[in-house]
């Protein structure tokens, strides 16, 4: 077997990056916010989302775990699935836009604040679809995830006496892909 120097095993591949994306919403159906709220930066190549950082699932994997005998286990994948949550931290303007439509779109468009939850079948109406396009470092496209979302979770006011710049952490339910 070969053995490779640290400088080999660096110069044999490209390191990746976890900074080429940009992130835009669109509206999906009549009863969804309106997208400009969220996409507030607006460019000849298109209107994005001022987004610091994302975590979510692409893939998720079930396993079922199997005993065969004493101390003998092992696990097969059953199916695939996306995940159910993305975490989104934005920067917000002074006019707080982005907290506001969060906040206006669960009492007004999804009406969780009078106790009742959308009905399945329109959900698609209430939600935004967040376009997440990815880039290598010449910023040519390599894919993009485009997930339906709606909020989820505490919606907090996050106030101090720095003058540093508004950052609002939203969840999000993905109630699908496309």
């Amino acid at each position: 077997m070969k053995r490779y120097s640290l400088n080999s095993l660096k110069n044999s591949f490209e390191l990746g990056t976890i900074s080429n994306w940009v992130i835009s919403f669109e509206a999906v159906g009549d009863f969804a916010p309106d997208p400009s709220l969220f996409n507030l930066i607006n460019t000849p190549d298109g209107d994005f989302a001022p987004v610091i950082d994302i975590n979510y699932d692409q893939s998720v994997i079930e396993s079922h775990e199997f005993k065969i005998g004493p101390n003998l286990t092992f696990k097969i994948p059953i199916f695939e699935q996306t995940g159910t949550s993305a975490k989104v931290t934005f920067y917000d303007d002074h006019e707080k836009t982005i907290h506001n439509a969060i906040i206006n779109w669960s009492k007004n468009e999804l009406s969780v604040s009078n106790g009742k939850a959308p009905v399945l079948n329109n959900l698609k109406n209430n939600c935004l679809l967040m376009i997440i396009y990815k880039f290598d470092k010449e910023m040519n496209p390599t894919g993009k995830d485009a997930l339906y979302v709606i909020p989820d979770g505490t919606k907090d006011f996050m106030g101090d006496q720095s003058f540093g710049a508004d950052q609002v952490s939203v969840e999000f339910n993905i109630i699908g892909v496309q």
